[in-house]
């Protein structure tokens, strides 16, 4: 099975290892052309490439000449894994130096702190000793905790996302304005708060944007 690499913040590792995070969304790196959005795209779907996702749209700028593109999802397709990168700290100057590693969900909790060796074993408890913190994108894989193994992979809007999917990308519920009447046992409770969370990883208003995602769907292995 071939692996990739994924970033996720500290509290969607811990949505992962408490069992409620089984989805992710991400951009497209390649975004239809807004001026043609209502207008030129005719459709915008997901295939199969081999076994890699792809995104496929055939856009019509008005002019009589189409234009088509094609986007890979750089996480690959089904049944690919992804291995998780999240912030960490070591005793090395360098990650490559290091013997093990301390990640960073746990460090900030001081006394249940959780290492891993070059080996693999885990070890949990305070470490004493002075440690520098990196963040994620440098982790090598050796230090990864956390492995996922894709089962699906959709191609949708931003907003296109179900009150169930908003529960299924690990947030916990919020009762914003307007949504007085609900329950936390409600799905559509997820819906703020994910909505408050895309807004704080990919900017201010970028929710608003409803660009174009991957939407993934994962298991633990």
């Amino acid at each position: 099975m071939k692996e990739r690499p994924i970033l996720f913040q500290g509290d969607m590792v811990k949505a992962i290892l408490d069992g409620r995070k089984t989805q992710t969304r991400r951009l497209l790196s390649h975004q239809p052309d807004p001026a043609w959005t209502g207008i030129g795209i005719e459709y915008i779907k997901h295939a199969t490439r081999g076994d890699i996702a792809i995104a496929i749209y055939d856009a019509y700028p008005g002019r009589g000449t189409a234009r088509h593109g094609i986007c890979e999802c750089p996480y690959g397709g089904r049944w690919h894994g992804l291995w998780i990168k999240e912030t960490f700290w070591t005793n090395g100057v360098k990650p490559t130096e290091a013997n093990f590693v301390i990640y960073d969900l746990e460090h900030s909790q001081g006394q249940n702190e959780v290492s891993r060796d070059r080996d693999g074993n885990m070890q949990q408890g305070a470490f004493v000793g002075t440690y520098k913190r990196f963040p994620s994108i440098v982790m090598p894989r050796w230090a990864s905790r956390l492995t996922l193994e894709i089962t699906g992979v959709r191609v949708q809007r931003l907003q296109e996302i179900s009150y169930d999917d908003c529960k299924a990308e690990g947030v916990k519920p919020s009762i914003g304005r307007g949504m007085e009447q609900f329950n936390l046992n409600d799905p559509r409770v997820y819906y703020n708060t994910y909505s408050d969370l895309w807004n704080q990883i990919n900017g201010p208003g970028s929710w608003d944007k409803n660009p174009w995602i991957w939407a993934i769907t994962f298991r633990r292995t």
